[in-house]
């Protein structure tokens, strides 16, 4: 009796995987065979490039600092005296007389 046409599709496609990784297995020993034992890198990065950037960014936030600083500092300068200033000529009289 011969075999349902399935199975014989099904046992044919399991050779042929079958057949598919070793082949892939046999490659992958010669390559294996091949490629040197140590690591590879592909890409390298100077760490003395990264720490001077580094070095730069953080010099630059510092200075960054400063001048909010200096900037806060005057503005709130400006706000006192600008409060403190009269504004009518009433008020820069009676300012002018407490002085």
């Amino acid at each position: 009796m011969d075999k349902p046409l399935t199975t014989k599709y099904t046992n044919s496609h399991r050779r042929a995987d079958s057949t598919y990784f070793e082949l892939l297995a046999d490659l992958a020993d010669r390559v294996h065979e091949i490629a040197p034992p140590s690591l590879q890198v592909a890409c390298t990065s100077t760490v003395s490039a990264h720490a001077s950037t580094l070095e730069n960014l953080t010099s630059e936030i510092a200075e960054l600092r400063r001048q909010m600083q200096l900037t806060t500092h005057s503005i709130a300068n400006c706000v006192q005296s600008h409060v403190a200033t009269p504004r009518t000529l009433t008020q820069q009289v009676l300012y002018q007389i407490r002085l």
